[in-house]
């Protein structure tokens, strides 16, 4: 996995992979919250990755998340274009509300 800068326009390879039983595809959704990686997918799986930890943690979700569009954060809460509606994911309870 890497990350990129945009200040250095640079990329940098993150000391972590992404597990192999994540069924990662199109429109599954990243954001930075807390300070972690989260990554959910369609497949209603959730990765988490804390920065210095060697591997993510993977956790099932109890619903699809599917969004071409990136996340918005406010507060605790992070709203995503989920299909047709927006949903609204809880930092505080680490679950869709």
């Amino acid at each position: 996995m890497e990350s990129f800068s945009p200040y250095t326009e640079t990329f940098t390879v993150l000391p972590v992979s992404l597990p192999p039983n994540l069924q990662l595809g199109s429109g599954s959704v990243a954001f930075v919250a807390n300070g972690e990686l989260l990554l959910l997918t369609g497949k209603k799986q959730m990765a988490r990755w804390n920065v210095g930890e060697t591997h993510f943690s993977v956790s099932a979700l109890d619903r699809r998340c599917f969004s071409f569009h990136p996340p918005l954060i406010v507060g605790t809460e992070v709203y995503i274009a989920n299909g047709p509606k927006v949903e609204k994911w809880s930092l505080k309870v680490g679950r869709f509300v």
